[in-house]
């Protein structure tokens, strides 16, 4: 019987799927399929069909944005992901999944940052947004699932009259939206000829979706095509008054004839203020007679996420909206531009617009400081500025677009006086340099002057053998920071070898570009330092991150940068041949993750550490590790100055992605933010004791 209902519900799926024309519905159909096979079928029956609709669910699940939803959802998605991706045999499916998995990690953990009161500041917009619902077609799957739409609003003078045009058209265009776009286009014409100036009689307007998830319908969407209607006049017109709507801010509603705001349904409010909790927007306006019920539904959803931030405001109608400074930027257009889009349209005052920018130029931006104060990178190109923000020369360099991380960033560059005549020089790391051997290399540290031209470069080039191995003369090399060692101003640096594991601290004179003193090797890729002074002595500590190959683990130690001279703690494998073991003050490994290595199996076990940093308060060392190679959640260790105590904060967003999969039994059975897995993570510490690593036991 059971093979029976099972080919009745696939039939049933394919239907449905055939019927929607929504990638998330065809989502939620294919979940809810798989639902139902896997936990309501044998196992054997689970087999044969698990891979009916796989295609399909890898086609809508690269169409899903995670947003709008809430983010159960979506790990219950990861989950069903997981389960086929177990059974697959083909190495290209597999992959697909694996890129599936990685995307929708890194967006929900854009979502779950924003849920936590977190402003993420590359998605923020001075877009007008406005909550959508998609119309059930099907009263068994009745979702009523909704997003943010946006519009692009294009208006041209023209003589005969107003014509509206709306893209992507359809052949039947909603009656009560075509009413609602004459309505908000009057309110809006009526508004500027009463308040800034009289405009033509008659326009060509199109109006453009951006998204166009579906045949738009209703009239909520009045609120947003006034004001927009408005910011686009006073650009068609060159008006010296500006308007626009604030960042992250979504407007719903309609006018009537009398240019009051329609109040919506009840359950058409609470679905819209569901998406809008699940997006980047901070600010969602209403019809003020909906705010009750808004409030309301907004107040159940901060029960589960009471740290986001959004807020829900009532307007009455335009002037309302328009009276409100935090909702509205109304700022004088500078008159240098307005001259410019003046010029444009009128090329008899277009000397006189070339005139002005010149006087304004000479008035405005004329700058004598030559002296480079902050760096800016913008891509591959980083821009040297005076401290007005002014721009004395640029640089481009192979930078890893996807490296934002400060603490990442100040490997690669660096302002520092030199020579002490008050002009900071550049320095910069890991360019292509010619070798000796006139072979062009990376991981060349190279210093600039105050105007760009270069003074100095160092290209490390250390050849060194173990028992397993010679290392090649190919290394990439960062900036780690400045000190004083022995009277004399030195650039500390760390090398990383492109072929094998061999790394290396060492230093450079910041006068003439030589290496001088001691140089620390280490069995695994140093991936950042930074320099302690001790208080009260002279004695300047390096405190390092590194990779150590020879127990596949995470390092964090401390040595002396003023005798450095040797390698790190190591097995007869990594020795490094003719160098001795320093006396390294303090060194400890750091426990592996669970997660990478079960979830993506072919990447790297070390995840990397995000940052390291001294707290004063404290008197101890913060160090962040990363759940995934893809940078989403953390730990931050923070080691006592002595590294004899480690305490741990585990972030809700480890804890977000983390939970779900020992929940599901794939993970170790201890809930992230439990006392039982923070003391599993401090009992695996190992300790260098001067001749071997132990255990400590717990340190907190």
């Amino acid at each position: 019987m059971k093979a029976f209902e099972a080919e009745d519900l696939k039939q049933k799926v394919q239907k449905l799927i055939l019927e929607s024309s929504s990638s998330r519905k065809k989502l939620i159909i294919l979940k809810d399929f798989y639902d139902k096979l896997i936990f309501e079928f044998p196992s054997i029956i689970c087999a044969a069909y698990i891979n009916e609709f796989r295609d399909e669910l890898i086609s809508v699940c690269s169409k899903f944005e995670v947003f709008y939803f809430n983010p159960e959802f979506t790990r219950d998605i990861l989950k069903l992901l997981l389960i086929i991706k177990q059974n697959q045999k083909e190495l290209k499916t597999v992959n697909e999944i694996n890129s599936l998995i990685s995307s929708f990690e890194s967006k929900l953990s854009n979502l779950n940052q924003i849920l936590n009161g977190y402003k993420i500041p590359e998605l923020t917009q001075r877009k007008i947004f406005f909550p959508i619902l998609e119309k059930p077609n099907n009263e068994e799957f009745d979702y009523n699932i909704g997003t943010l739409e946006t519009f692009s609003i294009d208006i041209k003078k023209s003589n005969v009259k107003d014509n509206f045009i709306i893209i992507p058209s359809e052949e039947l265009i909603d009656e009560s939206l075509q009413r609602q776009i004459k309505i908000s286009w009057n309110i809006a014409k009526t508004f500027l000829n009463k308040n800034l100036t009289k405009i033509g009689k008659y326009h060509k307007v199109i109006i453009q979706f951006d998204h166009r998830y579906g045949n738009y319908s209703g009239s909520s969407l009045g609120t947003a095509l006034a004001i927009s209607f408005i910011e686009e006049l006073i650009k068609l017109y060159n008006l010296s008054c500006l308007i626009s709507v604030k960042e992250n801010i979504a407007l719903t509603g309609g006018f009537d004839e009398n240019g009051r705001l329609v109040p919506l349904n009840e359950n058409i409010m609470n679905k819209k203020v569901e998406i809008t909790f699940y997006s980047v927007i901070n600010i969602l306006i209403v019809p003020d007679e909906n705010k009750t019920t808004a409030v309301k539904r907004l107040e159940f959803f901060k029960k589960l996420y009471p740290s986001r931030d959004l807020q829900i405001i009532g307007i009455n109608d335009l002037q309302d909206l328009l009276d409100r400074r935090n909702l509205i930027d109304i700022k004088m257009q500078n008159p240098i531009i307005r001259s410019i889009n003046y010029g444009k349209k009128n090329w008899v005052v277009s000397l006189l617009v070339i005139l002005l920018l010149m006087l304004s130029f000479y008035f405005y931006q004329i700058n004598f400081d030559d002296l480079p104060s902050i760096l800016h990178r913008d891509g591959q190109t980083l821009f040297i500025e005076n401290k007005s923000g002014k721009v004395l020369f640029t640089k481009s360099f192979a930078y890893n677009n996807n490296i934002t991380n400060p603490w990442f960033l100040k490997n690669f560059q660096l302002l520092v006086d030199i020579n002490n005549d008050k002009k900071k020089e550049l320095i910069t790391s890991n360019e292509l340099l010619e070798s000796q051997e006139n072979e062009t290399k990376s991981g060349g540290i190279i210093c600039y002057d105050y105007k760009g031209n270069k003074i100095w470069s160092y290209l490390f080039s250390d050849t060194i053998s173990t028992p397993g191995e010679t290392l090649s003369a190919n290394y990439e090399s960062f900036i780690v920071d400045t000190s004083s060692i022995k009277n004399q101003k030195v650039l500390v640096a760390f090398s990383q070898n492109e072929d094998s594991f061999g790394s290396a601290i060492y230093m450079i004179s910041l006068t003439t570009g030589k290496r001088v003193f001691d140089t620390f090797w280490h069995p695994g890729l140093i991936i950042g330092g930074y320099i302690l002074q001790n208080n009260g002595s002279n004695v300047k500590n390096l405190i390092f991150c590194a990779k150590n190959n020879v127990f596949h683990k995470l390092a964090v130690g401390t040595i002396n940068i003023d005798d450095c001279d040797g390698q790190a703690p190591s097995n007869k494998y990594y020795n490094y041949s003719g160098k001795k073991n320093i006396k390294i003050k303090d060194y400890i490994l750091l426990p592996n993750e669970d997660y990478e290595e079960i979830i993506n199996p072919n990447e790297s076990l070390f995840c990397g550490i995000g940052d390291l940093s001294f707290e004063k308060k404290r008197n101890a060392i913060n160090c962040k590790i990363y759940l995934n190679a893809r940078k989403n959640g953390e730990i931050t260790y923070s080691i006592s100055k002595d590294f004899k105590k480690v305490k741990l904060k585990i972030s809700d967003e480890y804890a977000r992605i983390r939970d779900p999969f020992v929940k599901w039994g794939i993970l170790k059975p201890y809930l992230s933010k439990s006392l039982e897995y923070k003391n599993f993570l401090l009992s695996q510490i190992l300790y260098w004791n001067g001749k071997n690593f132990v255990k400590r036991g717990l340190s907190e």
